[in-house]
């Protein structure tokens, strides 16, 4: 009797699991923004100042020009961690042509430590900064992690994604970006 509540309890969970990844794979990422030319109905990104991990200092205004991905995760997302090496991948392929990733931790929901050693852990090739409360809320606010907003190289925001999301749907989104910057 009790195998079979344990057998249904795991089936509930992974239905469950399947559920949520369809539905951010399939209609709330698809939802999302997506115009690869140039919109002046497109929100600005707002623009910020911090010091990443490594002491070097980020400001998006100096990233203009690009196309960016600021992902916003926290060390025990799962999710989070699902995700990180397909953007490792993606900053490697894209970064040569003009594309940056700019990780952003949570603080609120970390420590600093925490936060250094999962980047030491992980080989981030791209740069991590503890991202404030005031950031976040300059963003929308977050509906969850990991969140990701994709800036096109004219500053617009072109995407707002929740949830995990594969790098294969990222690397079409910064193909056609990357096109139309090239285009001017």
């Amino acid at each position: 009797m009790r195998f079979r509540g344990v057998i249904f309890g795991v089936a509930v969970v992974i239905a469950v699991s399947t559920t949520i990844y369809l539905v951010n794979r399939y209609w709330i990422a698809p939802a999302a923004v997506h115009k690869t030319e140039c919109d002046v109905s497109l929100p600005m990104a707002a623009d910020f100042a911090l010091t990443s991990l490594a002491g070097k200092h980020i400001q998006l205004k100096n990233y203009r020009g690009k196309v960016v991905l600021l992902n916003f995760w926290a060390t025990w997302c799962g999710p989070c961690q699902m995700e990180i090496p397909g953007l490792e991948r993606l900053q490697s392929k894209y970064g040569p042509q003009g594309f940056r990733v700019i990780g952003m931790d949570v603080i609120s929901e970390d420590n600093a430590s925490a936060v250094r050693k999962f980047y030491q852990q992980f080989k981030m090739n791209y740069p991590v900064a503890l991202a404030s409360d005031k950031l976040v809320d300059l963003y929308g606010g977050l509906f969850g992690t990991p969140t990701s907003i994709l800036i096109g190289c004219d500053g617009r925001i072109y995407g707002k994604y929740f949830g995990y999301l594969d790098e294969g749907v990222f690397a079409h989104k910064i193909q056609g970006l990357l096109t139309a910057c090239r285009r001017g």
